[in-house]
């Protein structure tokens, strides 16, 4: 049994993979099932969106329209709480699996964007990595 106290970054990475990943899975089912947009339904607020780049629908500038997304996002977001839990369990396939989900997650514009880059800075700290990378034997 590890007994250590985990780092406020994996807590942090911990809160920030939950949002994404049900922001992810939530959106690419309401596409897919309901075909619901929820990208487009932002506000039109012009302090919230001031270029009107959400509110007038990603599918115009990038050449993948949401319903080509909507899959990936609900695999992308289920598949990142695997990789969570394998950090959690100090397994160094986690912390890869996660990386790449991260990654991947990017080219969801929007509040997706913004929680992969703060899964990002969590998991390129010091504290994060050697947590994910000191593996303890099952039998400890």
């Amino acid at each position: 049994m590890d007994d250590r106290k985990p780092p406020i970054t994996l807590r942090l990475l911990t809160l920030f993979s939950f949002l994404l990943g049900i922001y992810l899975v939530a959106n690419g089912l309401a596409i897919r099932l309901f075909g619901w947009d929820p990208i487009v339904m932002l506000p039109r607020a012009s302090w919230l969106d001031p270029f009107h780049v959400f509110s007038e629908g990603f599918d115009q500038w990038v050449f993948l329209t949401p319903e080509a997304l909507a899959w990936p996002a609900v695999v992308l977001g289920a598949g990142l709480s695997g990789a969570i839990w394998g950090i959690w369990l100090h397994r160094q396939w986690g912390y890869g699996a996660a990386i790449l989900i991260n990654v991947f997650s990017l080219m969801f514009i929007g509040p997706a964007t913004l929680l992969a880059l703060g899964n990002l800075a969590c998991m390129a700290a010091p504290a994060t990595r050697d947590w994910a990378q000191d593996a303890v034997s099952p039998d400890e």
